[in-house]
């Protein structure tokens, strides 16, 4: 016995659990693929340090990557706090998905502070 797909009117045979047309099950045929994929969203957050509000971070200019990562973690994690809040997450490891901007603190200095943060964060709903 035929039937048809109920979203796009294709004759199907009565074996088939897809349409070979549209790719959707027929009507009454309940498949795993017919549950709910979760709403992914994604968004950029720029972080900017100012003097007056948020903590200096310094490092030396000679400082490796992982030592510069290590201590603007906290503070970094910090700022993003309300998103987290709102279910959002890093998009991946810390390292991978901020990236710091640093500035020499002056001429002569061998010193750095952070300035600016951009964090690229995800939410599944």
């Amino acid at each position: 016995m035929a039937i048809f797909c109920s979203h796009c009117g294709t004759k199907l045979e009565d074996f088939m659990k897809f349409c070979y047309n549209c790719g959707n099950p027929p009507t009454g045929i309940s498949t795993a693929s017919e549950t709910r994929k979760p709403k992914v969203e994604y968004e950029v957050v720029e972080l900017h340090w100012d003097k007056k509000r948020q903590p200096l971070i310094e490092k030396y200019e000679r400082a490796s990557k992982e030592q510069a990562i290590e201590r603007a973690q906290p503070a970094v994690l910090a700022l993003l706090k309300p998103y987290f809040d709102e279910g959002w997450q890093l998009d991946g490891t810390f390292s991978s998905a901020v990236n710091l901007t640093w500035l020499a603190k002056g001429t002569f200095s061998d010193m750095e502070r952070l300035i600016h943060a951009t964090a690229r964060l995800i939410r599944y709903s």
